[in-house]
């Protein structure tokens, strides 16, 4: 998933909801697996792609069993909810068991990015090359621009995009730009 965000794949991302809300069936919760269908929908249309007539009979065949035990107006106002999702807010639906977003919150202290890694003044958790795009991404490049401003392939620049997002836990550039902000602030203080 981290990949397919650092490289822009809406279609692979799409897929990769529903596979995680194939996944939140087979933990028995319905009304994730439903709006994770639905953000994963949204994402395909956005792409403009449209799932082959036998492939989207099997998708619907997995859900049809979590749409019925809910029912058709819960679970059409789910799958609404999940259509109305930004890709960030699906993806940590689809990733994050629940409270877990509220459990990692408080043992970081309200902070984000892995532990350690701001203030401290120890050694930056990324490489030279990962800061240097860590701080193309504050500036608001897109993986393209930050390739031709380095001068280096739009994939390489997505593998650093996706070591960054892991090494700091992070799951949108915005959280990057806001890691990079808080580094700054330390280093001026």
């Amino acid at each position: 998933m981290q990949l397919s965000l650092a490289t822009g794949r809406r279609l692979a991302i799409a897929r990769g909801l529903e596979a995680l809300g194939v996944l939140a069936l087979a933990e028995g919760d319905p009304s994730r697996a439903i709006r994770l269908e639905g953000a994963g929908l949204a994402l395909r249309e956005a792409a403009g792609h449209v799932s082959p007539v036998p492939a989207r009979a099997r998708i619907d065949a997995l859900f049809d069993a979590a749409r019925q035990r809910l029912g058709t107006a819960a679970a059409a106002a789910l799958l609404a909810e999940g259509r109305a999702m930004t890709r960030d807010e699906a993806i940590r639906l689809g990733t994050e068991p629940a409270g877990a977003a509220r459990a990692g919150a408080a043992r970081a202290g309200g902070t984000q990015g892995p532990g350690g890694a701001k203030g401290a003044g120890g050694p930056s958790v990324l490489t030279a090359r990962e800061l240097e795009i860590a701080a193309l991404i504050a500036r608001g490049l897109t993986n393209r621009g930050i390739a031709d401003e380095l001068v280096i392939s739009p994939l390489t620049v997505a593998r650093h995009v996706a070591n960054i997002f892991a090494k700091l836990g992070c799951s949108s550039r915005t959280q990057v730009a806001a890691w990079v902000a808080d580094r700054e602030a330390g280093r001026g203080s």
